[in-house]
């Protein structure tokens, strides 16, 4: 419409209909008068929109009006009184409306409503829409006012033709004009024209009428415009339900008491391919579309919802006009109106065809999913977003000793618990981790899962959230299996590679021990002879034989720990002080220059000193014969705290770790065999038997650090290894080297001391060095021994302060076996380990077997007098 007045603006107010986002709009325009010229030079328009003015309608108008709304064909579609809207009543008889049919915008006139009521119609066309609104007032309310106005004004007007009779002329002409005024303005009321009489009234009964007739004016003037208001409300109500009536997506309807429909929504045809008015005409028509198979379902759930009022949905298949079978989920009540009356039922159906077909591809996936989990050779545990177990399979079932009924709903803690293989120490699930952070978790090394039946089971692989395609998580899925086979098949691999480097190196080993033996022998012999010179040319062929003695050591420490394996015998340990002592002792003598970076403040470490310091020799041996015996070995040790991301990739715990990393300036390793060379035997060296640094590997493997490589060609290659720390930053005491500290002199003041060993030589030199330093020593050569001795003892009243035991007695009981025995005669006694064997599991964690200090084979006596200070047998300042 606007386009009506854009070439030329209006000259006067104009109302008219549009719509906007298909919404119905009363639009107003004013045009807008320049104060200079007078004339219109642009419009103003506002636009009011019908919708949220329906919202705004009562359902039943005030006073004693009545307010509908027919369509075209003359039938009531909005009426307070809902029966007409049921029954559609007609009232296309009524003159007025009749003449709004034929064309007219609006109309009034007199007429006997639907009610039997003689009333005033006023029916006004809805602009743009099929829909007429139609006010009815009682007429004798409208002409009440009017009437008694008639009855007021003959009175007044027998009592002027009185006064004119006595009195003057110009009074009945005055009174003459007033009634003329009146009288137009009554007309104008009869044509519709709701005007107030206009001009002055002298203050008498004409006046006194006029401000009564102009009070009327008004009033009907304002309940003409309520009307209107109800009028354009329930126009906009009446759209807003068929709005949502005919575009809803499910197929609503209503039927009464009967059966048959009162409304159906169009959306019928989309779902059944049947229109309303087949419905209509056919009520039972939903009951023949039904499949036979759930015709009963859908029958017996209406009678159900109609005698027991019951509101439940149901799912039940039609067959469509086109043939095809629909799947249908159908929900209904009953309808009750104002004054408890049953209106009939209401119901919804909405086609789920699409839902029960991914349903039933769903069963399947689920059911080849089960197929899947039950064969595959791995355990599978799956659980919810709260690490809730949701379902296991029978690999999962047979080794966590859960059956997947017992299992489900429980924490993956109790179904899942995980510890160390060496510490026991509970390790933390990796649904949880996975959980938390969202991300894959692979399973530590060495864990152990806790069977319910009490079985310990070395597992491996990781855990994963599920995540869906839009990124919604459902949980966790934990994937894992049994390696107890893959780690018996490794240990007796490495045993045989063992075996086999054990037949490698003997050669060199007896080559290596004649050397040491052959300076050890002249060195004695050369001590013989230089008794006659006296002391001071005996002490250099001493220092010579305890030099050779103390390389034989180190060698059969180096040789068994490759060959035997086992624990580390651990100690705190000052690693710069280590790493830097072990690479100098490498580099002695040669070209090569050692720099050593250590961070300030590095923690202290628990590690076996010789095992440590024999990986530190075997990788800067490998560097300086790398750079042919000439460069620089640059060895930086610095504090590392791994969090959980970092320690995972490097397959450790998160916590506090010393790295130490040793880089030389060779000419690097090709990527084609870096991954090789921690393999036993793999050696680019023509001498080379390829055991060093499988063997270090191994050593930082068992003190559950991190051994790596990363080299490029022509840019030399770095090792790193990471050890655990014990978190301190405590300046340790020192490398204890044990076997290399002179005795300088001590009294044991007769400290009783009972001996065990198998060896007599080993008796006669321990026990000649204790009585030397004033103890009192008894040995004996086994367990059983050793037990009878000490119950005659306590049954003397006598004691030993301290016991020294041989761990392993060819043929007799040792100490593994007798310290338990002892300990039931005395809890009290100090007892030392003893073994030529340092990687026995027993020497590493001898305070768990029962014993307060160890002392590894061989040993000298500066040793054996500071385990004695370890225990509390000797004070601090004691040398």
């Amino acid at each position: 419409p606007l386009t009506s007045f854009t070439s030329e603006i209006p000259q006067k107010k104009m109302i008219f209909f549009s719509q906007w986002l298909l919404e119905p709009q009363l639009v107003v325009v004013y045009p807008i008068i320049s104060i200079t010229s007078g004339k219109a030079n642009g419009y103003l328009f506002a636009e009011l929109s019908l919708k949220n003015f329906f919202n705004r309608m009562p359902r039943e108008h005030s006073g004693k009006s009545n307010l509908f709304m027919v369509n075209m064909k003359g039938e009531v579609v909005a009426h307070t009184n809902l029966n007409h809207v049921l029954q559609s009543s007609r009232v296309d008889q009524f003159p007025p409306v009749d003449k709004v049919r034929q064309g007219a915008d609006y109309a009034l006139g007199e007429y006997v409503n639907l009610e039997g009521k003689t009333v005033l119609g006023v029916v006004v066309r809805v602009e743009g829409l099929p829909l007429m609104v139609v006010s009815e007032t009682p007429l004798r309310e409208v002409f009440l006012f009017v009437r008694q106005m008639r009855s007021r004004f003959y009175l007044i007007l027998v009592m002027t033709l009185i006064l004119i009779l006595i009195g003057s002329w110009y009074l009945s002409r005055s009174m003459t004009r007033a009634i003329g005024r009146l009288y137009k303005a009554a007309e104008k009321i009869r044509d519709g024209r709701l005007e107030p009489v206009e001009g002055d009234f002298p203050d008498d009964e004409i006046g006194f009428f006029a401000n009564c007739f102009n009070q009327m004016v008004a009033s009907l003037k304002e309940d003409r415009e309520l009307r209107e208001k109800a009028e354009a409300e329930l126009r906009e109500s009446e759209k807003r339900y068929r709005t949502i009536a005919d575009y809803s997506y499910d197929m609503e309807c209503w039927r009464d008491e009967n059966g048959k429909f009162i409304h159906i929504s169009p959306s019928c045809e989309n779902v059944t391919g049947y229109s309303p008015q087949e419905f209509y005409d056919n009520y039972l028509l939903m009951n023949e579309i039904v499949i036979e198979e759930d015709r009963k379902i859908f029958i017996g759930h209406r009678h159900e919802v109609s005698n027991d009022g019951v509101y439940k949905p149901i799912e039940f298949r039609i067959r469509h006009k086109d043939g095809t079978i629909r799947w249908l989920s159908h929900i209904c009540r009953q309808v009750i109106g104002p004054d408890g009356e049953n209106l009939g039922n209401r119901g919804s159906n909405r086609d789920i065809t699409s839902r029960k077909l991914a349903e039933s591809f769903l069963e399947v996936e689920k059911e080849r999913l089960q197929v899947t989990l039950r064969s595959i050779g791995d355990g599978v545990i799956t659980t919810d977003n709260q690490g809730s177990v949701t379902l296991l399979n029978p690999v999962a079932e047979q080794l966590t000793g859960w059956k997947n009924d017992a299992a489900s709903g429980r924490s993956i803690d109790e179904v899942f618990p995980l510890c160390h293989e060496r510490t026991r120490e509970p390790l933390d699930n990796p649904v949880k981790v996975a959980l938390s952070e969202n991300r894959v978790v692979d399973l530590s090394n060495h864990t152990l899962l806790l069977s319910r039946n009490g079985e310990e089971i070395a597992i491996a692989d990781s855990a994963a959230p599920i995540v869906s395609q839009d990124g919604r998580r459902f949980g966790a899925v934990l994937v894992f299996r049994d390696v107890r086979s893959e780690k018996r098949l490794q240990l007796e691999r490495l045993r045989s590679e063992k075996l086999e480097a054990v037949g490698v190196l003997a050669g060199g080993i007896a080559h290596d021990f004649n050397n040491l033996l052959m300076g050890l022998q002249g060195s004695i012999d050369l001590l013989r002879l230089s008794c006659r010179k006296g002391p001071e040319a005996m002490e250099k062929h001493f220092l010579s034989a305890e030099s050779a003695i103390n390389r034989a050591v180190s060698l059969a420490r180096q040789f068994l720990t490759f060959a035997k394996g086992g624990d580390p015998v651990k100690e705190k340990t000052s690693l710069p002080q280590l790493v830097e002592e072990s690479a100098e002792f490498v580099l002695h003598g040669t070209q090569v220059k050692l720099e050593l970076e250590v961070e300030e403040g590095i923690w202290d470490v628990e590690v076996d000193s010789g095992q440590i310091s024999q990986v530190v020799n075997n990788l800067v041996t490998n560097a300086r014969q790398a750079m042919d015996d000439c460069g620089i070995i640059r060895i930086r040790i610095e504090n590392c705290l791994l969090n959980d991301r970092e320690a995972a990739a490097l397959n450790l715990h998160a916590g506090h770790y010393v790295k130490v990393s040793v880089a030389d300036e060779g000419p690097g390793i090709d990527a084609e065999i870096i991954h090789k060379i921690f393999e036993p035997y793999f050696t680019t060296k023509k001498t080379g038997s390829g055991l060093g640094l499988a063997t270090s590997y191994s050593i930082i493997d068992n003190h559950e650090g991190y051994f790596g490589v990363s080299s490029e060609p022509g840019k030399g290659a770095v090792f790193t290894f990471y050890l655990p720390s014990v978190g301190s930053a405590e300046v340790a005491s020192g490398v204890r080297a044990r076997g290399g500290r002179a005795l300088t002199g001590a009294d044991l003041n007769g400290m009783r001391i009972l001996l065990m060993d198998d060896e007599q030589v080993i008796r006669d030199v321990v026990t000649e060095m204790l009585n030397i330093l004033g103890c009192e020593v008894v040995s004996v050569r086994d367990g059983e021994e050793l037990l009878a001795y000490y119950r005659k003892t306590l049954d003397r009243g006598e004691s030993f302060q301290v016991i020294i035991m041989d761990l392993s007695i060819p043929g007799g009981m040792g100490g593994r076996e007798a310290i338990k025995k002892l300990r039931e005669l005395d809890d009290k006694v100090k007892v030392i380990v003893s073994s030529g064997y340092s990687q026995d599991p027993v020497m590493a964690e001898f305070k768990s077997f029962g014993f307060d200090g160890m002392v590894a084979k061989p040993y000298r006596i500066g040793a054996l007098l500071a385990v004695l200070k370890e225990i509390g047998i000797l004070p601090e300042d004691q040398e």
